[in-house]
């Protein structure tokens, strides 16, 4: 505004100063309406994808989810325990850990590999080198983890590493029955033995259930009951008693070390059920570590070896020609002074016997005299006496692998063989058919088969003829096996028993080697206590000894210190100090602990293993193996024994080297290999020295008398 002459002059704005403001408001709005369109367009995109997702998509996403948070586990129910006839475990399965690693998950390969090298006390070396494979791959890291260290591992937050829950199989018995029981695998399945025979029975039932889980995938929730009880496999009790199977075991492991032989083994029988009691090999296995051991040794070589068995086989051509009426025992055969040619081949006598009755075949175990006991039957007869005898035939028991023996149609024997087959040749064997030939005689002719399972669904019955020999006949065989024992002549002094009544007979059978005999040999002997009614059958056979070659040497003292003991524990030998003698009374061995047994055990195995086996060197002998007894007490210098040593059953051999080496050269009576009797008696004072010089007159008062072996 200007101001004139005291005059105020107003200035005004244009007419069409409102322009800008209606051009702002405009402005606005198309923002306004800008935004509404963006978002609009958003809502409908979001919308959409709403739409996509649960529409389209959903159901798809709904099972990606429920595969996710409820998927299917396996469950397999734990395998049963197999036990023995007093109910201790001798198998059982247990749940375990075992550790994998995702490699693409490991972060430090150093860190990871220290801490589980003091878990699981390895060395680091072996860890990274499992960890530091393809990055790519998944690994086991290792089986059967402790809980501990599961839970230190589980706590540990280490990244790639898996704990997966199993079952892991357990022997705690270690070694006790080992080739009868077999093992089960990783995967819990049998392999071999009562494991792999009865594996469908112990196996636990399989099911599959729904499992909930959480992001972590943690488990939440588990459909159903988690009781697992229902799905465990059925348990198996055997016939088998804890205590005699370790007396068997410890007594076969002695002899087969002692005799160097290849194997030995030992059944105990309870006459009166057919029930095995014992059943012991050695080499021992272990199940527990079974890849340890080679395959021959975990072989089950009572049920599957077959052999020829030698004299043992002759009560039962006797006892054939006594039911036909051909003989009786005081039959007299001409055995042709020791040696019979028949068809161009020549059968020995180990002593030279000119005419025996059949008693006395039996006694001198005369292999001419039962050749031709043989020939009297014919073929058809014999062979049809073995036939229903069990031999040829797999017995009824639940074993893998078991050989039904090596017979040739009877029919097609040559008169060679029909001879030969008298006396435990020219056919084979398992030590198994000839406990159940055995039994048969022990039953009075009765047929009765072997028992290895309590539960009455699972035990055996009878599918030959049950009668084979009449009671009559079988008494009289009885008796003239307890003749074998007892008389000062027979050949199973050795198994004698004071205050028993013992019927046995001993084998010495040569084995067969590119088709002909060579010179290595079966041992065994079979025994029965008491001898008029049997009711304890205990069988042992020692394959291809190196020292004690005979059946009476190696064989017949495993029988003495079984059926010894395995009476002692039952509480019934006849005289109290017997007890003493075998290393036990009815009260110790009833009150015995168990894990007591088992520590025992363990104690005589590391002890038997102990004695290393190095390859034998001298001519002959190669592939053998030589015990180093490292562990046997150091006895003093033989050429320092005060007293005369006990020689009796030694070889004849080892028996004049012991005298020799103290300077008397003994005079030798009899023809046999075995040292029956000796003078001066075991303990009589040494002679000194002044008087060893005298080699002629000495020798006249040192005498070792031989027995024959069979």
């Amino acid at each position: 505004m200007n101001k004139k002459s005291g005059n105020a002059i107003r200035v005004l704005a244009p007419s069409n100063g409102g322009a800008p403001a209606e051009s702002g408001k405009n402005a606005s709005r198309s923002r306004m309406f800008l935004v509404a369109v963006v978002f609009l367009l958003l809502s409908l995109l979001l919308w959409s994808r709403f739409f996509n997702l649960q529409v389209i998509q959903g159901p798809e996403f709904a099972r990606m989810a429920e595969r996710q948070h409820n998927t299917g586990e396996t469950y397999v129910g734990q395998r049963g325990s197999i036990l023995d006839r007093n109910g201790n475990v001798l198998a059982s399965s247990v749940e375990t850990y075992s550790l994998s690693a995702r490699l693409s998950e490991i972060g430090d390969i150093k860190e990871s590999s220290s801490f589980l090298a003091k878990t699981l006390n390895r060395g680091e070396d072996k860890i990274r080198a499992i960890l530091a494979r393809d990055k790519r791959g998944f690994v086991w890291v290792q089986w059967g983890i402790s809980d501990r260290q599961a839970k230190s591992i589980a706590e540990s937050g280490l990244p790639g590493l898996y704990l997966h829950r199993e079952q892991e199989r357990v022997y705690p018995y270690k070694h006790l029955a080992g080739q009868l029981l077999g093992f089960a695998g990783r995967d819990n399945y049998g392999l071999e033995g009562l494991e792999a025979s009865f594996d469908e029975r112990l196996s636990g039932r399989a099911i599959r259930r729904t499992v909930r889980r959480d992001a972590g995938g943690r488990r939440v929730y588990l459909g159903g009951s988690q009781d697992r009880s229902e799905l465990r496999g059925e348990d198996l009790q055997l016939t088998i008693d804890l205590h005699v199977q370790f007396f068997a075991e410890t007594a076969i492991a002695k002899t087969v070390l002692d005799s160097r032989a290849n194997w030995g083994g030992c059944l105990v029988i309870d006459v009166k059920s057919g029930d095995i009691l014992a059943w012991a090999h050695y080499p021992f296995v272990n199940p527990n570590t079974y890849a340890a051991y080679p395959a021959n040794d975990r072989r089950n070589k009572l049920a599957m070896d077959a052999l020829e068995h030698g004299s043992t086989v002759k009560p039962f051509a006797i006892a054939a020609a006594l039911q036909e009426k051909l003989v009786t025992p005081d039959t007299v055969y001409d055995c042709e002074n020791g040696s019979w040619e028949i068809h161009g081949k020549v059968i020995r006598d180990t002593r030279p016997h000119k005419e025996l009755t059949v008693k006395q075949i039996l006694l001198y175990s005369s292999n001419i005299g039962a050749g031709k006991i043989g020939l009297a039957l014919g073929a058809k007869t014999y062979g049809s006496y073995l036939h229903k005898l069990g031999f040829g035939l797999r017995t009824e028991l639940p074993l893998v692998g078991e050989n039904p023996g090596i017979m040739r149609n009877p029919n097609k024997w040559p008169e060679v063989d029909l001879a030969s087959s008298a006396f435990g040749q020219s056919f084979s064997a398992t030590t198994l058919q000839m406990a159940q030939a055995y039994l048969c005689l022990a039953n009075f002719g009765e047929r009765k088969p072997l028992q290895l399972l309590l539960d009455k669904t699972l035990r055996s019955s009878p599918k030959a003829e049950k009668r084979v020999f009449s009671a009559e006949t079988s008494a009289q065989m009885l008796s003239m096996l307890k003749s074998v024992v007892h008389e000062d002549d027979g050949g199973g002094r050795f198994a004698r028993i004071p205050g028993l009544e013992i019927g046995g007979k001993t084998g010495t059978a040569q084995k067969a080697e590119k088709g002909i005999y060579g010179d290595k040999r079966v041992a065994s002997f079979v025994g029965m206590v008491p001898a008029d009614k049997p009711e304890y059958l205990v069988l042992v056979v020692v394959d291809e000894p190196f020292k004690n070659r005979y059946g009476a040497s190696s064989a017949a003292p495993v029988f003495k210190e079984v059926t010894m003991k395995t009476l002692a524990y039952f509480g019934h030998l006849p005289d109290p100090s017997l007890a003493t003698l075998a290393g036990l009374t009815p009260e110790n061995a009833l009150t015995f602990d168990p894990t007591e047994y088992a520590q025992s055990m363990a104690r005589q195995d590391a002890l038997l293993r102990s004695r290393s086996y190095l390859p034998e060197q001298e001519e002959g002998l190669r592939g053998r193996r030589e015990v180093k007894e490292a562990l046997q007490p150091k006895a003093e210098p033989k050429s320092s024994i005060r007293t005369v040593p006990d020689v009796r059953g030694m070889d004849m051999r080892q028996a004049v080297e012991i005298f020799a080496v103290n300077g008397v050269l003994p005079r030798i009576l009899g023809k046999g290999a075995i040292v029956d009797r000796q003078t001066p008696p075991p303990g009589t004072p040494w002679p000194d020295r002044a008087s060893l010089a005298v080699q002629s007159v000495q020798a006249q008062d040192f005498v070792l008398w031989l027995i024959e072996n069979y």
